[in-house]
């Protein structure tokens, strides 16, 4: 019997080019640590595809280590009011071109203890995790840069679900 395997494609928005990403494992056999504890899921190739999905939502200057190399430097002036003014990075949220921190803090927040709890078990994803968590703390960092200050969001959600909204009618 074959073994098929899978991979993630990650296409450009605009219908370009596209990248496969092979999987974590065969589609009908589980990896090791799935045999082990019986599950019968692939949580490895799960894991994999998450942390990927990280990286597709990066805003801001991209580091070499970017996997999905469609994905270009954007929004490279965000908070940009004065020149010491800099919110550039962090992650965009649902695709979109505006960056809700507090939703950001949390899934940064429950990466961050996947890594506590289960970075052991994460392999070569394990570097990948910790990057995403670092991208978003560095970012988040600079949301709350000026004492007594809090930045939300960074991006208007009225104005761009207006225009997107507007193109379909």
């Amino acid at each position: 019997m074959r073994t098929l395997e899978p991979a993630v494609r990650a296409t450009s928005p605009g219908g370009g080019r596209s990248e496969e990403y092979p999987s974590r494992g065969p589609v009908n056999n589980r990896n090791a640590h799935n045999r082990k504890f019986g599950l019968s899921h692939n949580y490895t190739d799960a894991l994999f595809k998450c942390i990927l999905f990280f990286e597709g939502q990066r805003t801001g200057n991209l580091p070499p280590s970017q996997r999905m190399t469609w994905r270009k430097d954007s929004a490279l002036k965000d908070g940009r009011i004065t020149p010491s003014d800099d919110l550039v990075g962090g992650y965009y949220d649902a695709g979109d071109n505006v960056k809700f921190n507090f939703p950001m803090a949390f899934t940064t927040t429950m990466l961050s203890w996947s890594v506590l709890e289960f970075g052991n078990l994460m392999g070569s994803e394990l570097q990948h995790a910790l990057e995403a968590i670092r991208w978003a703390t560095d970012y988040l960092l600079k949301a709350t840069n000026e004492p007594g200050s809090v930045i939300g969001v960074v991006g208007d959600p009225n104005v761009y679900r207006l225009l997107v909204f507007t193109s379909y009618t």
